[in-house]
C-alpha cells in the first residue's frame, strides 16, 4: 500500500508540475522549461563498425541516421556567464519525431530526485546573475556539482564534454540487465578543460555573473559555432558507458550528482556525428526534444517516489504536453525575438522579457 501512495504522490506531483509549465512557460512566456538561449543544426551520425559494447537491436554497426543537434546555455542568456552548457542530440533531422533523443549537459546534476529538483525551483532567488545561494547552502552535493558542472567562457560549444547524467536501461540481445549513460565529446577527443577551479573562479556558490568589463558579446558562442561550421563540418563522437545490474547494487548508482568510476565503468563509442548545416533561429525555436523517444534498446527505469533518483527522468518524460502547447503558442501568438548581441548583461531566462 505505501508503494502505490508513493507512487500516487510522484504522478500527482508531476501532473501539477507539467500543468504549471503549459500555463506559465508554453502560454504566458512561451519559453521552453530551461535551456532557452541555444543554436541549432544538423547533419547525420553513423554507429560505430566495431562496437565494444554488447548488441542491441537499435544500435547496429554502421546503422546511419539523419540528426539534429543544440547547444544551450542553462537558465541563463548571456554566453559570456558562468554557466553549465548543454548539448542535445535527435536521431531525427525533423523537429520533433524520432527513434532517439539524447539530452546532455556539463559536468554532473545540481538536483537528484523529482523532490530535490522542486526545492532546487523554489531556492531560485534571482538577482543580477547570482541564484540558488540558499539550496547550495542546504545542499553541499548541490554546490560541489555546480562548481564542476559550470563553465566560464569556454571557446566553443563543439570542444566540451556533454553527459546524460541520469541512468536508463540498455536492454541488449543477451537479455541482461544492464545501465546505460551517455556523453558527448570532440571527434578528434581533445576536450577543452572546463575553467570552473576554485583557484580559477573561487569556490562557486551562485554567482553567475560575467567578468567586469567583459568584452565577448551576449551570443559569442553562437557565432563561434556557425562561423566554425561555415569552414566545414563539426564532428563528435558519441559515448556510452554500461553498468551491469548485480544483487549488490545500491540506489547511489542512479543518481544524476554521481559519476560513475571509469576504470569499472569505462566509455566505449557509440556513433560518430558529422554536424554540416546550421539551422535557422526559427528552426530551432520550433523543435523539441523528448525522453518518450527511445527504442526498445533503450527505456527509463522505473521510479517510486518523489524521493527516487529515477523519479528525474519520469519528470523530465512528462512534460511533452507543456512543449506541445509552446509550439501551439507560437502559432496563436507569435514566437519571441532572438536575443540580440547587444544588451543588459547578467539577464536569466525569468528577465529575458526585458531584452
Amino acid at each position: 500500500m505505501r508503494r502505490l501512495y508513493d507512487k500516487f504522490v510522484l504522478w500527482a506531483t508531476v501532473q501539477f508540475f507539467a500543468w504549471s509549465l503549459v500555463i506559465i512557460q508554453s502560454f504566458i512566456r512561451r519559453r521552453k522549461m530551461s535551456h532557452n538561449n541555444g543554436l541549432a543544426a544538423a547533419g547525420k551520425l553513423r554507429i560505430v563498425d566495431n562496437p565494444q559494447f554488447p548488441a542491441a537491436d537499435f544500435f547496429e554497426p554502421g546503422r546511419e541516421f539523419p540528426c539534429r543537434i543544440r547547444h544551450a546555455t542553462a537558465s541563463m542568456m548571456d554566453d559570456a556567464q558562468l554557466v553549465v552548457r548543454a548539448a542535445s542530440i535527435k536521431f531525427s533531422d525533423n523537429p520533433v519525431e524520432s527513434p532517439l533523443d539524447i539530452e546532455m549537459n556539463t559536468g554532473r546534476s545540481l538536483f537528484w530526485s523529482v523532490s530535490n529538483f522542486l526545492t532546487f525551483a523554489k531556492n531560485q532567488h534571482e538577482h543580477n546573475g547570482i541564484q540558488y545561494e540558499s539550496f547550495y547552502l542546504k545542499y553541499p552535493a548541490g554546490r560541489d556539482a555546480g562548481q564542476d558542472s559550470v563553465a566560464r567562457n569556454p571557446t566553443s560549444y563543439s570542444h566540451l564534454d556533454f553527459r546524460s547524467q541520469c541512468p536508463f536501461l540498455f536492454n541488449a540481445k543477451d537479455g541482461k540487465r544492464r545501465y546505460v549513460n551517455f556523453r558527448l565529446i570532440p571527434a578528434d577527443r581533445n576536450i577543452e578543460p572546463l575553467v570552473n577551479r576554485p583557484d580559477q573562479i573561487g569556490l562557486f556558490w551562485g554567482n553567475q555573473q560575467v567578468i567586469p568589463g567583459e568584452t565577448r558579446n551576449r551570443n559569442y558562442l553562437k557565432h563561434e559555432y556557425a562561423d566554425r561550421l561555415s569552414k566545414g563540418p563539426i564532428e563528435y563522437m558519441l559515448q556510452l558507458q554500461l553498468h551491469e545490474a548485480t544483487d549488490h547494487d545500491v540506489p547511489l548508482i542512479f543518481c544524476s550528482n554521481y559519476v560513475w568510476d571509469e576504470a569499472t565503468h569505462p566509455w566505449m563509442d557509440l556513433a560518430h556525428v558529422t554536424i554540416d548545416r546550421m539551422l535557422t533561429y526559427e528552426q530551432s525555436m520550433l523543435m523539441y526534444f523528448s525522453l518518450n523517444h527511445h527504442p526498445s534498446s533503450v527505456n527509463l527505469i522505473e521510479a517510486t517516489s518523489v524521493h527516487d533518483y529515477n523519479s528525474l527522468n519520469y519528470i523530465r518524460a512528462s512534460v511533452d504536453r507543456a512543449k506541445r502547447c509552446r509550439l501551439l503558442a507560437y502559432r496563436l501568438f507569435g514566437m519571441p525575438k532572438a536575443l540580440p548581441d547587444i544588451g543588459p548583461r547578467n539577464v536569466t531566462e525569468l528577465t529575458c522579457e526585458q531584452l
